[in-house]
């Protein structure tokens, strides 16, 4: 088969299933013609977790409920609300050609959320295809990050030690 032929229709997935060579050979045609998968992110957190540029919260009020605060491009998002989306930002990175622009993230205002921050993942692809995640993460009021993130940022960088064999480990 013509794989450069395979482009003449319009494709918004590819499911590589091939050999390697094929992959080595087009993968660039393939990425530079298709998205993977469409994601939408939403974080929710308590009002005081939000460290946001602006005057979103100015005027929140205890027991108020949910509000949407934002939703949109993860690009617009990012500088209105930059330490509170590196969860959509690794996201936008890991989408490849969704970038930030493509990928989709809201953040929600709820006061009901006095323990916990809230994130969901909705990945979607044809046919209806679609894969929902959510995680709860502990976390104290006014807290932009959860207790649960140390623990997991820990144990990613102790693999990576152990992976590459690393013996000194230097925070600054």
């Amino acid at each position: 088969t013509n794989m450069r032929a395979v482009f003449c229709r319009r494709c918004d997935l590819i499911v590589e299933v091939c050999h390697p060579q094929i992959v080595k050979e087009f993968g660039s045609l393939f990425l530079s013609h298709a998205h993977f998968m469409g994601v939408f992110i939403r974080m929710s957190k308590h009002p005081s977790c939000f460290r946001l540029t602006g005057e979103a919260l100015s005027d929140w009020k205890e027991g108020e409920g949910r509000r949407v605060l934002f939703s949109g491009s993860v690009a617009e998002l990012c500088p209105l609300a930059p330490n509170n989306v590196n969860t959509m930002a690794a996201a936008a990175v890991a989408a490849g050609a969704l970038g930030f622009a493509g990928v989709r993230g809201e953040i929600v205002s709820d006061t009901a959320l006095a323990d916990s921050h809230l994130v969901e993942v909705e990945v979607t692809g044809c046919d209806g295809f679609s894969v929902n995640a959510v995680r709860r993460n502990p976390a104290a009021l006014g807290a932009v990050t959860g207790s649960a993130t140390y623990a997991s940022f820990w144990s990613s960088v102790q693999g990576k030690c152990k992976l590459f064999f690393l013996s000194k480990i230097h925070f600054m």
